[in-house]
């Protein structure tokens, strides 16, 4: 066990290959290879605004309550309506979503978010 502890310290320290008794190579473990290695291209970045207000009904006061609180606290505009459980609610400024190294990928998200959702996207670069 011992023996094999010693190896694994010389072989990080850049020991010596056992066959051929000559040093091992050393690899620059920085430097990128082939199988690795990605070109820094483009990155692009979804965002989103619903500029529309939107009715939303609860059956309950706390689910209420977690809406507007989680809405407001991603820079939503809420309204309540009074002695209902209801509201409005819509999102003026432009939101971030996500961010994809592939525009077709990014493309597709934002198709996305308009068919499903029925947000207004753009794609910017990141």
């Amino acid at each position: 066990m011992f023996h094999h502890f010693i190896a694994v310290i010389a072989l990080a320290v850049g020991g010596y290959d056992a066959g051929s008794q000559q040093p091992a190579q050393r690899f620059d473990v920085s430097a990128p290879t082939a199988d690795t290695f990605q070109p820094s291209g483009r990155r692009y970045w979804v965002q989103f605004r619903q500029p529309e207000w939107r009715d939303h009904a609860f059956a309950l006061q706390q689910e209420m309550d977690e809406f507007i609180y989680d809405k407001q606290r991603n820079g939503w505009d809420v309204q309540v309506y009074a002695g209902e459980l209801r509201v409005r609610y819509r999102l003026t400024q432009w939101g971030g979503s996500r961010i994809f190294d592939n525009l077709r990928e990014a493309q597709a998200w934002a198709a996305y978010l308009e068919r499903e959702l029925g947000y207004e996207p753009r794609i910017v670069d990141y």
